[in-house]
């Protein structure tokens, strides 16, 4: 049985079946910042083909928002919870280190994804890192969906920067609490 301490998530499966009607291949996905899994574990079961392949970029040190939850079994957590989803024949890539060193190194490596999910930390510096180093990693007609577009903190306004500099470049699919773009 899979073990949360915290549904952040739940509200948000309808934007990924949204999101699912747009991504022209399930084969490689990025997810920036997984907490617990239940973003991951939910991508894993509905969206990720059965041969499909997931990275998941993590310190698993929480950020502000953590702030008063007890993180030190965190990691272990994601593992279980993952590890009780994923399928036979589809693969799942950790990487613990910071966003920006985990992108750049998948930049460097030549890695695309055809989805992206973008729920990292929400500080304005650290989201607009985020989301301009993972378009460049986004396939052509891929899909990037933020988190907590509205939900205060820096997000909003880093991601409408990045919107601004990038308009020519990706079409807005929906935006509420959450944000989806595809690359154009």
């Amino acid at each position: 049985m899979m073990e949360f301490t915290q549904d952040w998530f739940s509200n948000n499966t309808g934007n990924f079946a949204e999101c699912a009607k747009y991504i022209p291949s399930k084969e490689s996905f990025l997810e920036i910042g997984c907490f617990e899994g239940r973003a991951t574990t939910w991508m894993l079961a509905n969206m990720l083909s059965d041969k499909g392949s997931m990275v998941v970029v993590d310190t698993f040190e929480g950020g502000v928002e953590h702030e008063g939850l007890d993180l030190s079994e965190l990691k272990d957590r994601f593992q279980q919870n993952v590890d009780q989803i994923i399928g036979d024949n589809q693969t799942l890539e950790i990487i613990d280190k910071p966003s920006f060193y985990a992108l750049a190194e998948l930049a460097y490596l030549d890695f695309y994804f055809d989805f992206i999910y973008v729920d990292a930390s929400h500080e304005t510096p650290d989201v607009i890192t985020d989301a301009c180093m993972a378009f460049q990693l986004l396939e052509p007609k891929g899909v990037m969906l933020f988190d907590d577009y509205l939900g205060g903190a820096g997000v909003k306004q880093a991601v409408d920067a990045f919107l601004e500099t990038h308009k020519d470049r990706c079409k807005i699919l929906f935006v509420n609490y959450q944000l989806a773009i595809q690359k154009v």
